[in-house]
C-alpha cells in the first residue's frame, strides 16, 4: 500500500510506519495495553504533524491489531474525540480489523461470515462514515467470527481488547473454560498477511493489498493535497 502511494505521489506524500509492540501478554502487558499504546503514539504523530503544517491531510491504515488501533482512532476522530478534526482525514483502510462490522465502514471484497472478534465499535465512524474501507477474508476469525458458533473465542476477543483489570476479572469468572482456552490455536485464528496479497477483491482481479494501495493513492490524487499516511 505504501509503495503504491509513494509511486503515485512521490515527495508530496509522506509515509509513516508507527512503532509499537504489536503483541499481547508481553512483560505483563495485555493486548488492550498494546493497542492503547499504538493509538496514543499515532494520536501524537497526527496532532504534531497537523500543528506543524495546517494544510496537511492524512490517510490511516492498519492490518490486524494495527487495524484494530487504526479503526478505534478513526472512530474517535469521526466522533470528535480524536487528535485532529475529521475533515483532515481523507481515507482509512483496514485489513483484518477485529472491530469489523462497525457502522460507517464499507466492505470491499468477499462478505465476512460474522463480525470482528473484538466486536464492532458502538459509536460508529461518525463523520468519517463512507471514508473507511474494510477488507476481511471470510476465513479470518480476527475479523469474521460468528460468536454464536464460537462463544468462547468470541468472549476472549471481547475481553482481550480491554485493559488489565477487565482481563483479570474475566479470568476469575471463566475458570470453567480454561481447558478450552488451552486448546485454542491462537496463531491459526487469523489469516496471514500473505493471504491478503492473494485475496481477490474486485472484478479486475486485484488483491486486497493492491486494491487498498490503489484506492488510497486515488483518494489522495482526487484531494490534490499534501498527505501523510499513518500505517499501524
Amino acid at each position: 500500500m505504501a509503495d503504491s502511494i509513494s509511486r503515485t505521489h512521490g515527495d508530496s506524500a509522506t509515509i509513516y510506519f508507527l512503532p509499537y509492540m504489536a503483541r499481547a501478554f508481553d512483560n505483563g502487558r495485555t493486548y488492550g495495553d498494546s493497542k492503547a499504546t499504538a493509538i496514543a503514539n499515532a494520536s501524537k504523530v497526527l496532532a504534531d504533524r497537523a500543528e506543524a503544517d495546517p494544510d496537511l491531510k492524512f490517510t490511516i491504515s492498519g492490518y490486524s491489531q494495527g487495524a484494530d488501533a487504526a479503526g478505534d482512532l478513526a472512530a474517535a476522530i469521526g466522533n470528535g474525540d480524536g487528535p485532529i478534526p475529521a475533515d483532515k482525514v481523507l481515507a482509512v483502510g483496514l485489513l483484518a480489523d477485529p472491530g469489523n462490522g462497525t457502522a460507517g465502514q464499507k466492505t470491499v471484497g468477499p462478505k465476512p461470515r460474522g463480525i470482528g472478534i473484538a466486536d464492532p465499535r458502538p459509536e460508529g465512524m461518525g463523520k468519517l462514515s463512507g471514508k473507511v474501507t474494510s477488507i476481511c477474508a471470510p476465513s479470518d476469525l480476527y475479523c469474521s467470527i460468528d460468536k454464536r458458533r464460537h462463544p468462547v473465542l468470541g468472549k476472549i476477543g471481547t475481553v482481550l481488547s480491554e485493559g488489565a483489570e477487565e482481563v483479570a476479572e474475566a479470568v476469575e469468572t471463566a475458570i470453567d473454560v480454561v481447558g478450552a482456552i488451552a486448546r485454542i490455536d491462537y496463531a491459526g485464528l487469523g489469516a496471514d498477511i500473505g493471504n491478503y496479497a492473494k485475496l481477490v477483491v474486485d472484478e479486475v482481479g486485484r488483491s486486497a493489498i493492491a486494491w487498498l494501495g490503489v484506492w488510497l493513492a486515488d483518494t489522495i490524487n482526487k484531494a490534490g493535497s499534501k498527505v501523510e499516511g499513518d500505517s499501524d
